[in-house]
């Protein structure tokens, strides 16, 4: 900005300004007098183009862009581990340490019986590309087989300075709830208009510039404004974001939740945050989450709602005496790990928390003074027979196909082509072996009980007729 203010140019206007009968070589009383004053005003323009540099976050280095980037509580993103799918052939004890070449790795959770997530020790996108084997860093009985062998989730490498500046410039565009049309921008678009950016989405979630969607091959990307989406898992057939965290349910019904935790949203009995997917429950069918208030509420494949997170005014439906016997501190502000609240629920949201019945009636605790869900009378909604359907539903006679449109295998629109168990659900309909909770669904992901899986393999066998008296009490000759 001060180019023009060099030390050459300001010796030449100072002396400039003083009469040519005076002598003003280099050497004269003159110049000895006035070059080093030019050299520290000289000096102190350099210093001052640093200052104004560094005071605008489009020409700030580093250190001055995060002073002024923490003035909108912005950081750049921190260098994160890569997680892998291990497998051993005996059990190892969490906290095992393993080398492979130059990087070593943690086990820090069991996925299955010899699965393990195993965690890189030196953060970054370095471990990425690693897999096969596993050396033990500490002796472990019995161990004669370790291997990485799929990358869960890609560790990252700290935020580059470039890109970090335009995102915070990008803040200033996108400001939550503002009122402008920036606000309604579309993430990772100038435009204002729809914008398409990917193909084959089965789900998808968004959130104050986050977006999380789900793929047909059932992984789980996540796009932050302008920058590309990054895969972080894999197996997953929902999800749902909010203000910085995110939860995903994955094939098998499981919920997992990281992210910000200040309110106990990801419900893991506390408020420390966790950079990694944490298992919440099991058998959950859909999750709600209020993102700015931290409200979250799930539905499980028995029809049981559940909700955790901040219960400020208790606008999660539960009161002071419903959660006298839990045990926390201040239960009135935090509801600290998933609570159950009502049974019989096909569909729930939250912010305000609503849920609809079974039998279709629609209950809400707006505006209710303890937070109560409260029936709302002439309301009955029409649910999917598939949604009110129970998980513990035993086998029916297959009824005639129906033509779907998810799959050219079978008719029911909740078995895609891609799904690893699609021929294996044609196969099973056509030989009378299984059917569907309906006309349409499946429900691949619903439990089988002890009495349908014999079933099932007594109809895979030709249904022979029994050798031998039934000697079990609890099995009835009407059972089916």
């Amino acid at each position: 900005m001060f180019e023009d203010k060099s030390y050459p140019a300001l010796l030449k206007s100072a002396l400039g300004r003083l009469p040519n009968s005076l002598d003003k070589r280099e050497g004269s009383m003159l110049w000895d007098g006035v070059a080093p004053a030019m050299a520290e005003l000289a000096l102190l323009y350099l210093g001052l183009d640093f200052v104004l540099q560094a005071g605008y976050i489009s020409t700030a280095p580093r250190e001055y862009l995060l002073k002024r980037a923490a003035e909108r509580g912005l950081a750049p993103k921190a260098a994160s581990a890569a997680h892998f799918r291990a497998e051993f052939d005996c059990a190892v004890p969490l906290g095992s340490r393993f080398s492979c070449e130059d990087l070593n790795f943690v086990v820090t959770a069991r996925i299955d019986e010899l699965a393990y997530r195993a965690e890189c020790e030196t953060p970054g996108r370095q471990a990425n590309a690693y897999s096969g084997q596993l050396i033990p860093i500490d002796y472990i009985d019995g161990l004669t087989r370790a291997e990485l062998v799929e990358l869960l989730i890609p560790g990252e490498d700290e935020e580059e300075t470039e890109a970090f500046r335009q995102r915070v410039l990008d803040s200033f565009q996108t400001q939550a709830f503002g009122g402008n049309q920036a606000d309604y921008r579309v993430i990772g678009n100038d435009s204002y208009e729809p914008q398409k950016l990917t193909d084959n989405v089965i789900a998808a979630s968004v959130d104050t510039g986050r977006l999380a969607y789900v793929t047909a091959d059932h992984t789980l990307w996540i796009k932050e404004q302008t920058d590309p989406p990054k895969r972080v898992m894999s197996d997953v057939i929902a999800t749902e974001i909010g203000y910085n965290y995110v939860f995903a349910i994955k094939s098998d019904h499981s919920l997992w939740a990281w992210g910000k935790n200040e309110k106990g949203q990801l419900g893991i009995g506390s408020t420390e945050p966790s950079d990694t997917p944490v298992k919440v429950m099991d058998g959950v069918r859909r999750v709600s989450s209020d993102g700015g208030s931290r409200r979250v509420a799930a539905v499980k494949l028995d029809n049981s709602l559940w909700v955790w997170g901040n219960n400020y005014e208790y606008q999660l439906g539960t009161t002071k005496t419903d959660l006298k016997s839990t045990g926390m501190v201040n239960p009135y502000k935090i509801v600290w790990t998933p609570t159950k609240i009502m049974d019989d629920v096909a569909y729930a949201d939250i912010g305000p928390l609503c849920a609809v019945r079974t039998d279709g009636s629609y209950w809400s605790n707006y505006l209710q003074p303890n937070g109560k869900l409260t029936q709302v009378p002439d309301i009955k909604v029409a649910l999917d027979e598939s949604i009110v359907g129970s998980s513990t539903t035993a086998p029916t006679t297959p009824s005639t196909p129906v033509i779907g449109t998810a799959s050219a295998h079978t008719a029911f629109k909740d078995v895609r082509d891609n799904d690893y168990y699609a021929e294996a659900v044609q196969w099973a309909v056509e030989k009378n072996i299984a059917s569907g909770t309906s006309a349409t669904t499946f429900s691949p992901g619903a439990t089988c009980s002890k009495a349908q899986i014999l079933s099932f393999l007594w109809r895979a066998n030709g249904s022979p007729d029994p050798t031998t008296t039934n000697p079990f009490t609890d099995v009835k000759p009407t059972d089916y």
